[in-house]
């Protein structure tokens, strides 16, 4: 027994005098925490995510009592975003183009009786207030009688408008009402061939990026348009996203972005519109599948059937086909105009005298309200032959006078550039 302690003494000594090497080994270094911004979890499409974020550095902000506006603001998107995501669209993407902003509806290829896209001062000169007005695009319908475009109104905000043309002349415009909010900014509007749904672009609360595409429809009641939808995704994103356009005769759509994109270009997607519309679900799509689609981070994630994706490929080539004399698409809504010395104008940026540039956009526009009118015409008539009522016959009339009414002023304005062209 006397030997027993000193044995323990010693033993306890030696664990207690370990050497300090020792024990370090068995402290675990601490991994530096990697916070990643908000904004990275929304371009990534990570919604979820940056709502853990958000809500995290709302709290801490708080604490110290500084503003949170800007990161509320930012969870708004987030959430909306996220929102979004789990109603994503199945579509079929045809292809893409990288194009120049400032040029972008050069690029849109319509085929005829889907209507003229292009800068309101081609379509109408006279309603230019400014350049930047009258570089916005503009929507006249395939009868030439009916256009909508983008203006500012008292408040500054950029609204849209339509208004309705005639032998006599063009009406005066009118702010189209209940689309939206009075706090939204709207622009690039198209309209289908049934003439009451409107496609458009509009910034605001109900916005995830700058600028998201939207739908409302005419009431036949009352004549204003219902509150507008938000596509949704694809089609919108954290960037800015417009001019969606449904071509229902070739059944092609197109919408212009520039998620991704660097300043100055704009992507424009090509896609096949659903006619009823297929959403992505989590049970048949996995989350990264349903991101990658949602972003259109490359065509093949996009494609739901290849079949439809050829065949829409050959109609679209059919449609380029057709324009392929001129080089010029129905997006411009112009045929050339036959200068003195027979030089073909196909634009009045061609003409270098200001007076003759007037007179030449006046001429464009007027080309497009005959091709329209004469084909309505036409199918009247044949309408006619088939049943001959007093409605018809009316129409028939009211038409050819209003036909007649615009080859008169053709024939004036033809004039009039002759003279300012040939003066010396």
């Amino acid at each position: 027994m006397r030997l027993l302690y000193p044995v323990l003494a010693l033993t306890l000594a030696a664990c207690i005098n370990i050497p300090g090497q020792a024990q370090r080994r068995r402290i675990r270094p601490v991994k530096p925490t990697v916070t990643v911004s908000p904004d990275s979890l929304m371009n990534e499409y990570r919604f979820d995510e940056a709502i853990s974020v958000l809500t995290k550095q709302i709290d801490a902000e708080k604490r110290k009592k500084n503003s949170t506006v800007a990161l509320e603001a930012q969870l708004h998107q987030a959430r909306m975003g996220a929102e979004m995501l789990s109603g994503t669209e199945r579509i079929t993407i045809i292809d893409s183009l990288v194009v120049d902003a400032d040029t972008f509806l050069d690029a849109y290829r319509l085929s005829a009786g889907s209507g003229t896209l292009a800068p309101l001062a081609r379509i109408a000169p006279t309603l230019v207030r400014n350049r930047t007005q009258g570089a916005m695009p503009a929507f006249l319908n395939d009868f030439g009688d009916r256009m909508v475009f983008a203006d500012t109104d008292t408040a500054g905000l950029t609204k849209l408008y339509e208004c309705f043309t005639s032998a006599t002349g063009i009406e005066r415009p009118v702010r189209l009402e209940g689309m939206g909010s009075d706090d939204d900014a709207q622009a690039y509007p198209y309209v289908l061939s049934d003439g009451v749904t409107l496609y458009f672009a509009a910034q605001g609360e109900e916005s995830l990026g700058g600028y998201d595409i939207f739908v409302t429809r005419r009431t036949s009641a009352t004549g204003s348009f219902v509150k507008a939808e938000n596509v949704g995704m694809p089609f919108n994103s954290p960037a800015n996203d417009y001019m969606m356009v449904i071509d229902e005769q070739a059944r092609i759509g197109w919408f212009a972005t520039d998620r991704r994109q660097p300043a100055g270009k704009v992507c424009i997607y090509r896609f096949v519109p659903n006619d009823v519309r297929q959403t992505l679900t989590p049970d048949a799509d996995n989350a990264d599948n349903i991101r990658h689609q949602a972003r259109i981070s490359s065509i093949a994630a996009c494609c739901a059937d290849t079949t439809e994706r050829s065949e829409a490929l050959t109609r679209l080539k059919a449609i380029n086909d057709e324009e392929g004399a001129t080089g010029k698409g129905r997006s411009q809504g112009v045929q050339p105009l036959v200068l003195p010395g027979d030089v073909l104008c196909y634009s009045p940026n061609q003409l270098t005298n200001s007076q003759a540039r007037v007179i030449a956009e006046r001429l464009f526009v007027i080309q497009t309200q005959l091709q329209q009118k004469n084909d309505r015409l036409e199918a009247l008539r044949q309408e006619y032959s088939a049943r001959q009522t007093n409605i018809i016959r009316n129409n028939i009339l009211n038409l050819e006078q209003e036909v007649a009414a615009l080859y008169a002023d053709q024939k004036s304005q033809r004039a009039a550039l002759r003279q300012v062209l040939e003066k010396k």
